[in-house]
């Protein structure tokens, strides 16, 4: 989506706001606005490897078999 597409629909969701979500929604735009000034861009962290492993417990012994809901696609 490009930008001016963006703007456009930020400028259409504001118009449908409510008049009562309109100080919110400053009060937020001032508080991103502080943010960028500090620098604060979230910094994704490194991936390390084997950090789920024990997120698995057991996956079935028919986990890649074909599922019989879709026989008829696979006919």
């Amino acid at each position: 989506m490009s930008i001016n597409t963006q703007r456009l629909v930020l400028y259409q969701t504001i118009e449908t706001l409510p008049d009562s979500f309109l100080s919110e929604l400053v009060k937020f735009i001032e508080f991103l606005r502080f943010k960028a000034q500090l620098g604060e861009t979230p910094q994704p962290r490194p991936r390390q490897r084997g950090s789920a492993k024990h997120l698995i417990i057991s996956m079935s012994a028919d986990f890649d078999e074909p599922l019989a809901d879709f026989a008829e696609y696979m006919t």
